[in-house]
């Protein structure tokens, strides 16, 4: 069946990916309803394949099924956005570590260009265009870890962490400190510093978290 991704396979991977970049990019809005039927007929492809990726997109918190209200993009309340900005402490402050223990320069003249890109988008748009920049640079981050399980579960979460963002960097300053944060976060690890890495690393996620909670430790 080719529908709208041709004739390669799996089509059910195809479609999750489909699905799970415009649930990232905002296409989808928390809480809209994801119809099987709907989906199947605009990338023309069975129902089948798109019953897969909803479910392989469910086992990664995407989305979630309801026997009334049918499957619908997740939203997250208050006490599980705690919970998650408390594991990405955890766990990108690792990340950070394990990435100054193994960089290489290429990577790291990356991570600049992209607090550059983030600086410039600051300056001359909305913040609107920063949240996506600022996945790359995390995405790089978890790639320069050298360790794919961790990379796996951090990349899970890009969504909720685009959409925070979204609400902390409308906090009078904070996308000036977001800089700032991520600036030590580089130096930390062009310095071969892991311990400074994974505190700088932390120090982010932590602010960041209380920037979310309207400047309190939620």
């Amino acid at each position: 069946m080719e529908g709208k991704f041709g004739n390669i396979e799996p089509i059910r991977e195809l479609v999750y990916r489909h699905l799970r970049g415009r649930i990232l990019s905002g296409a989808f809005n928390y809480g809209e309803r994801l119809k099987e039927v709907a989906i199947s007929e605009e990338l023309g492809v069975s129902r089948t394949p798109v019953r897969e990726a909803l479910r392989k997109l469910e086992l990664e918190g995407f989305v979630s099924y309801s026997n009334r209200r049918g499957v619908r993009v997740t939203n997250l309340d208050a006490k599980e956005m705690k919970e998650l900005y408390e594991l990405r402490e955890v766990l990108e402050g690792l990340a950070a570590r394990l990435a100054a223990e193994r960089e290489n320069d290429a990577e790291v003249d990356r991570l600049g260009e992209l607090l550059f890109e983030m600086q410039q988008v600051c300056q001359t748009e909305t913040i609107d265009g920063v949240p996506p920049i600022h996945t790359k640079f995390n995405e790089t981050l978890y790639s320069m870890a050298r360790n794919k399980k961790l990379h796996d579960i951090l990349s899970r979460y890009n969504q909720y962490t685009e959409k925070s963002q979204l609400v902390s960097m409308r906090r009078p300053g904070r996308a000036r400190q977001i800089m700032i944060e991520h600036r030590a976060i580089v130096d930390a690890i062009s310095q071969r510093s892991p311990e400074k890495a994974e505190q700088a690393a932390r120090e982010h996620v932590a602010n960041s978290r209380k920037a979310y909670f309207g400047g309190v430790d939620g």
